[in-house]
């Protein structure tokens, strides 16, 4: 109870101290180092250096830059950076909670003389805020930041949609796409990294979260017939493969890794070692998902995507629903785990590549590889000149 007290009044201290010149706050996923907002710091930092950059985290465990300054969650120095720098860039600010929040937030964050940055962190396949079904109006106060990101027509129609338009978007494209479109990584380190083999070829199972943990993952690895799985992989696309899965928290803990490591050894890796997606999608040779829409991020790279969505009846009709019909969706569809076998027998990659790009066409893309560094640009032309006209950038 004090401690609420405390951050409640220096939220309202804060707010009429001067602004910090030159300082960008950064938070992303609710206090890790990734997605879009990464890209476009260290796109900043290589162009300007002299600007302070911080990071809201929620531990000591992030690797970070030597030059970012780490704050934490609700500490003073998060409230006093929160209201004071003169940039934030978010991947959720002002569009998720409840209505106390966000006028907290509100009154932190706008402000005379700052800019507020929304990335948002993905391309929506499912249903998203006020769409979700039981959402409605009041889960909002509405705009905090200046403007939103989208990679494409499609994402910013629907943006506009379930923010009921409180948020101006800019075509300008996703930040941590820009690795996957220039290839710009050193494959091999962020494979050390992330501790995967770099002999094998790599499918990446990526499940979106479920209501259920035990349908968010668990249940769709208990089905698959993984000697068949590799043989059928070996066949089709050469080499040794090795299977990666990357689940929410929650799966992972319910997991039993071990069980599935002494059976299939360094064929079978847990794929939450690393925070930052687009590392393991610039790796990967290909990506079993269902509803995520990292499809879309992986379908700029042409690489081979496939579908796995056993329950997708329940999840359409009941647990969330979708934008686009799940039918025209260009990526190979299976609903069973024989299905998804007969699937990677029969993938043709003339046929997907022409399916990818009508579907890139379809959505509008403007993914250039440009955008953290486009960004980056209307930061620091804000910070040093005041210009908030951001045409010239689209």
């Amino acid at each position: 109870m004090i401690q609420d007290i405390k951050r409640r009044i220096n939220k309202i201290i804060f707010r009429f101290f001067p602004i910090y010149p030159y300082t960008v706050l950064f938070r992303s996923f609710q206090g890790m180092y990734n997605d879009n907002p990464r890209y476009i710091s260290e796109s900043l930092h290589e162009k300007d250096d002299t600007i302070r950059i911080i990071w809201v985290l929620n531990s000591d465990e992030h690797v970070v830059p030597e030059y970012v300054k780490v704050v934490h969650f609700d500490s003073p120095d998060y409230i006093k950076y929160l209201s004071r720098s003169q940039v934030v860039v978010d991947n959720y600010f002002g569009i998720n909670g409840k209505i106390a929040s966000a006028i907290d937030l509100s009154w932190m964050m706008r402000r005379k003389n700052r800019l507020n940055i929304s990335t948002w962190h993905g391309t929506p396949i499912k249903k998203i805020f006020r769409d979700e079904p039981g959402k409605t109006k009041k889960d909002s106060i509405g705009r905090v930041s200046d403007f939103i990101l989208a990679g494409c027509k499609y994402t910013a129609q629907i943006l506009n949609q379930a923010f009921c338009d409180d948020y101006p978007v800019l075509l300008i494209g996703t930040p941590r796409n820009d690795v996957l479109i220039n290839q710009s990584l050193n494959i091999d380190k962020i494979k050390q990294k992330l501790r995967l083999p770099i002999d094998k070829k790599i499918v990446l199972f990526a499940p979106t979260f479920r209501n259920s943990v035990e349908e968010s993952g668990i249940n769709q690895m208990k089905s698959i017939n993984f000697d068949i799985l590799f043989e059928t992989l070996h066949i089709q696309f050469g080499d040794e493969w090795c299977f990666v899965f990357r689940v929410h928290n929650e799966v992972l803990d319910a997991i039993d890794v071990k069980k599935w490591t002494d059976k299939f050894g360094d064929r079978f890796v847990n794929g939450n070692i690393g925070e930052d997606m687009a590392e393991y999608l610039a790796c990967i040779d290909i990506l079993i998902t269902d509803y995520s829409g990292s499809m879309y991020d992986f379908a700029l790279t042409g690489k081979p995507c496939f579908l796995f969505a056993p329950d997708r009846n329940h999840y359409e009709n009941v647990e969330r629903g979708f934008y686009y019909d799940y039918d025209e969706l260009p990526f190979p569809k299976a609903y069973s785990s024989n299905e998804l076998i007969d699937c990677l027998e029969h993938f043709n990659y003339d046929e997907y590549k022409q399916r990818i790009n009508a579907f890139l066409k379809q959505i509008g893309n403007v993914e250039s590889g440009k955008a953290s560094d486009k960004v980056s640009d209307m930061i620091i032309d804000f910070m040093y000149h005041g210009r908030k006209d951001w045409k010239k950038y689209l």
